[in-house]
C-alpha cells in the first residue's frame, strides 16, 4: 500500500532500483519458502549464494553484496530488501558463516504474486543502487499463489500491517480500526540481554550490568511459551514480553544502538566500532525476539539511534552528510525485521541535541539530514512503516521541539516522510492540583494538541505520542512511590491528558534512579511487576478510549467546558468526552441544535460500567450543567455525553432509554439495562453506518399482550425484560459500524408503542 508521502521518496531511487532488476542469464535456482502462503502471515524465501563468506571475512557480505526481490501481482510492485543469513539457523548455531541469504515477504492481496531476485556484487553495493555486478542466484524467479487469512480476529496477522493513514492515528490495513497506543519506554537498554550472543556491558551509566529478567521466566512457560533459543535461551525477555501483553499493554521501546551513550551495551554489529560487520547470530536472537512481541500484538518503536551517539556514523566517515554506515544501518534493519506488522521508526533518541562534553558523537541532527534519513529509509522499507522523531522539550543547546519538529511539518515541503512526533518532556510534574491551572498551557495536554494541529493546518496530520514523561530522575514511578503515591499525576497529566489531546497515546519512562535494581529504572528493570496498578488504570484508559468512543470522529475541543482544568473531546451534535482532572461543576456547550443528550460517568481510577450521576439528561442550545457523579468529590471523573433521539406519542409517559453496560468487543458478551419505569418495555438492537439516522419503530407496530412484545427491524428482535444480554457477532464487517439501542414502551390510552430513546455506540475488536 502506498500512501502521498512516500511518492517523492521512492523516486529519487527508482531508477536505480530498475537497473539492477534484469535476467542476468545466469543459473536459475529456486529458494526455499518457508511459512504459510496467506495474507498477512511472513513468507520466507531463502537462497544460496556464494560459498565461503564470513562476517569478519572478505569480501564483506554486508557491503559488497545486494539482495533484493521484486513481488509483483498485476501492477503492483513490492521490492523487498535481504540480507546474509550466515548458516540459515544463527540463532540456534551461533555460525559466523556460510551462503544463506534471505527476504522476508508479507502479501496483503489474495491471488498469484511472481518474484524475481535481483542479487549484485560490488564496492560497497549495499549503499549504492543502480550498481553492482550480476552474480550467483541473480534472475531467479518463480510465483506464490496467497490466500486469504484464515486467523480469527484476535490474532494480529488477521489485522494486517499497522499503517499511517494521513490520520492522528496509525490504522491496520485489513480492519481499519486505529491504534491506541499505551505502552514502556524503559527500559531503553531493553537488548542489552545476557542471551544474546555477543552482548556485553561497557561500562555505561551503571557498569557490569545486563540484564536477565530472571522473574519473567516463570511467565514464559505459564504464558504459552514463545521462540527462544539453543535449547531455553531467551526465555526472560520473552516471558517479560508475554507479561506485559497479559496486561493488555500493547507497545514497547526498542533502541537499537546504545554504545557510547548512557547504557553502551547494544549494538547490532560484531564490534561496537565497526558498523560496517553485522553479528548474525545475535541478530537472528533479536528477530525472535520481534516475531514473539508481533504475534502478541505488542508494537515496537525501533529506535535507530541515542543523543550521544546521534552522529556517530558521520563522525566516523569523516563528517559526511550522510554516511554509508548508516545507510547500511537502515537496510539491514528493514532487511531483517521490518516483516513485523507492528513497528515504527523512530529516526534517533532526544534528536538534535548538540554537546560535545558528553562524548565525540554527539552531533545534531540538522534539519536536511533527518529529511534524508527518512526518504532513504521509506525508498528501503516495502511496508511504509510510519517514520518518527523523538526530541526534548527544550530549550536546550538547540534541542526543542520548535526547532526539530516545527520546520518538518513545513507545508511548502514536498516530501513529507516523517509522520510523527515522540515527545519527550517534564510538563506536567507540578500541574496536579487546582492552584496550578495557570501552568496548564506548557501541559503535555497542551503540548500534544499543539503538535497535532499544526501539523494538520500544513497538511500531513502527524500521529503524536508521549514517550517519556516528568522529570528525568523520576519519570513514571513504580506503585507505592512517594513521588507519584496511587499514580495520580501520571494517570492525569500523562495518560489521560494525552489522550484527551487526540494524541495516539503513551510509553512509560522509569526513571534516572540509577542503579535501582530492585524495582528497576530506566537501564535496569529487570520485573515489569512494580507497576501492576499503573497497568490497571491503563487497562482502563484504553478500555475507554477504544471501546466507549469512536477516537476518530472526535477532536480536542477543550473551549467547550466552563473550566480551564476539564479536557474535552468533541464530535460536536454526537458525543463528547470531558475528562474532570478534579471533581468540580463543569458546563458543555452543545452548539445550537436542540438535540438531546445522555449524560453517563465513567471512573477513571476504578473502571465499572457506566453511571448515572446527578443530571441524566440535557439538551441544546448553548451551556449546559452536566451535574456530578455519585462518587467521592476531589478524584478525576470522565462525563460521557452521548446524543439521543427522544420521541413521544400521545398516551405514552417516560423517556428512559436502554444503558449499555459492557464493551462492544466483537465476540464479547453485550448487555442492556432497560430502566424499570411505568409499563412494559422492548429494547431494541439494530446495526448501521456510523452517521445513519435512529432506526425508528414503525408506528403501525403493536404488540399485544406487551409482555411478549416482539418488535423487529431489519429483521432481528430482542424481547426484553430488565435486562437482555448477547454476544455481539465476531464478524470484521462490524467494525466502524454502530449499535443502535432503543426502547419501546405500551400502555396508556390509547394504546401505543413509542421509541423513547437511542444510542450510538461503535463496535471495536
Amino acid at each position: 500500500m502506498s500512501f502521498p508521502a512516500t511518492v517523492c521518496a521512492r523516486a529519487f531511487l527508482a531508477a536505480g532500483v530498475l537497473l539492477s532488476c534484469f535476467v542476468s542469464g545466469l543459473p536459475a535456482q529456486s529458494p526455499v519458502v518457508g511459512g504459510e502462503l496467506r495474507v498477512g502471515h511472513v513468507v520466507t524465501l531463502s537462497f544460496d549464494g556464494p560459498a565461503g563468506l564470513q562476517e569478519d571475512g572478505q569480501p564483506n557480505p554486508f557491503t559488497e553484496y545486494r539482495l533484493d526481490v521484486t513481488f509483483r501481482r498485476g501492477t503492483r510492485s513490492l521490492v523487498v530488501p535481504g540480507y546474509f543469513a550466515a548458516d540459515g539457523s544463527a540463532a540456534d548455531s551461533g555460525a559466523e558463516s556460510g551462503r544463506v541469504w534471505r527476504v522476508h515477504f508479507v502479501p496483503d492481496e489474495v491471488g498469484a504474486w511472481t518474484w524475481q531476485a535481483s542479487f549484485v556484487t560490488g564496492n560497497r553495493v549495499a549503499v549504492r543502487p543502480g550498481t553492482g555486478i550480476p552474480t550467483a542466484f541473480d534472475g531467479a524467479s518463480g510465483s506464490l499463489t496467497i490466500d486469504a487469512n484464515d486467523k480469527p480476529a484476535s490474532d494480529p496477522r488477521s489485522r494486517g500491517m499497522l499503517r499511517y493513514v494521513a490520520e492522528r492515528y496509525l490504522g491496520f490495513e485489513h480492519t481499519g480500526e486505529p491504534f491506541v497506543e499505551i505502552g514502556v519506554n524503559s527500559p531503553e537498554n531493553l537488548l542489552a540481554y545476557s542471551d544474546f550472543d555477543n552482548t556485553s556491558d561497557r561500562g555505561g551509566r551503571v557498569p557490569n550490568f545486563l540484564h536477565a529478567y530472571a522473574p519473567h521466566v516463570p511467565d514464559f512457560a505459564r504464558l504459552g511459551g514463545g521462540p527462544d533459543w539453543r535449547g531455553g535461551l531467551g526465555q526472560g525477555l520473552l516471558g517479560a514480553l508475554s507479561y506485559l501483553a497479559e496486561e493488555r499493554l500493547n507497545s514497547i521501546y526498542v533502541l537499537l544502538f546504545t554504545g557510547y551513550a548512557d547504557g553502551d551495551d547494544v549494538w547490532p554489529w560484531r564490534a561496537v566500532n565497526d558498523p560496517w560487520r553485522y553479528d548474525c547470530s545475535k541478530l537472528d536472537q533479536w528477530g525472535r525476539v520481534f516475531e514473539h512481541a508481533t504475534a502478541l500484538g505488542l508494537h515496537m518503536q525501533l529506535t535507530f539511534t541515542e543523543t550521544e551517539n546521534e552522529g556517530y556514523f558521520e563522525v566516523v566517515e569523516g563528517n559526511a552528510p550522510f554516511a554509508d554506515s548508516r545507510k547500511l544501518f537502515f537496510r539491514e534493519m528493514v532487511a531483517r525485521f521490518g516483516h513485523n506488522l507492528s513497528l515504527t521508526w523512530n529516526l534517533g533518541e532526544e534528536n538534535g541535541w548538540n554537546d560535545w562534553s558528553r562524548g565525540p558523537y554527539r552531533y545534531a541532527n540538522s534539519e536536511a539530514q533527518r529529511r534524508a534519513f527518512s526518504a532513504w529509509l521509506r525508498d528501503l522499507d516495502p511496508y511504509d512503516h510510519p517514520i518518527c522523531v523523538h526530541t526534548y522539550h527544550g530549550p536546550k543547546a538547540g534541542e526543542d521541539m520548535e526547532g526539530v519538529f516545527g520546520p518538518l511539518i513545513d507545508p511548502n515541503n514536498l516530501c513529507l516522510t516523517i509522520d510523527g512526533g515522540s515527545l519527550q518532556g517534564p510538563y506536567d510534574w507540578a500541574i496536579s492540583v487546582r492552584a496550578d491551572s495557570n501552568d496548564l498551557t506548557r501541559s503535555n495536554h497542551a503540548v500534544v494538541r499543539d503538535w497535532i494541529e499544526r501539523s494538520e493546518a500544513a497538511g500531513h496530520p502527524w500521529v503524536i505520542a508521549s514517550h517519556e514523561q516528568l522529570l528525568a530522575r523520576i519519570g513514571t514511578p513504580p506503585d507505592n512511590s512517594p513521588d507519584d503515591p496511587g499514580h495520580d499525576k501520571t494517570r492525569r497529566d500523562t495518560l489521560w491528558g494525552t489522550l484527551m489531546a487526540g494524541g495516539q497515546g503513551v510509553q512509560y519512562y522509569f526513571g534516572e534512579d540509577r542503579g535501582n535494581l530492585t524495582t528497576g529504572d530506566d537501564l535496569t528493570t529487570e520485573s515489569f511487576r512494580f507497576r501492576t496498578d499503573l497497568w490497571r488504570q491503563s487497562r482502563i484508559a484504553g478500555r475507554f478510549f477504544r471501546q466507549l468512543i469512536d477516537v476518530r470522529a472526535m477532536r480536542c475541543r477543550d473551549e467547550l467546558v466552563g473550566d480551564p482544568m476539564a479536557y474535552c473531546l468533541a464530535e460536536p451534535g454526537e458525543a463528547y468526552a470531558v475528562y474532570l482532572r478534579q471533581l468540580a461543576d463543569v458546563t458543555l456547550d452543545l452548539g445550537a441544535a436542540p438535540h438531546h443528550y445522555e449524560v453517563l460517568w465513567f471512573d477513571p481510577r476504578n473502571d465499572g460500567p457506566l453511571q448515572s450521576g446527578s443530571v441524566r439528561y440535557v439538551a441544546g442550545p448553548g451551556p449546559q450543567s452536566l451535574g456530578r457523579p455519585v462518587g467521592p468529590d476531589g478524584d478525576d471523573w470522565v462525563a460521557l455525553v452521548r446524543r439521543v433521539d427522544l420521541v413521544t406519542d400521545s398516551g405514552c409517559v417516560g423517556r428512559e432509554p436502554p444503558m449499555v453496560v459492557a464493551p462492544m468487543r466483537l465476540g464479547a458478551t453485550l448487555t442492556l439495562q432497560v430502566p424499570a419505569t411505568q409499563g412494559t418495555q422492548v429494547a431494541v438492537l439494530g446495526f448501521g453506518n456510523l452517521h445513519a439516522q435512529a432506526l425508528l419503530i414503525p408506528p403501525s407496530v403493536v404488540c399485544v399482550p406487551w409482555t411478549d412484545c416482539r418488535l423487529v427491524v431489519d429483521g432481528a428482535y430482542f424481547p426484553v425484560t430488565g435486562q437482555w444480554s448477547g454476544t455481539v457477532p465476531n464478524d470484521v464487517q462490524l467494525l466502524g459500524s454502530v449499535v443502535h439501542a432503543q426502547s419501546a414502551r405500551g400502555g396508556g390510552t390509547p394504546s401505543c408503542v413509542v421509541v423513547d430513546g437511542a444510542l450510538r455506540l461503535p463496535f471495536v475488536r
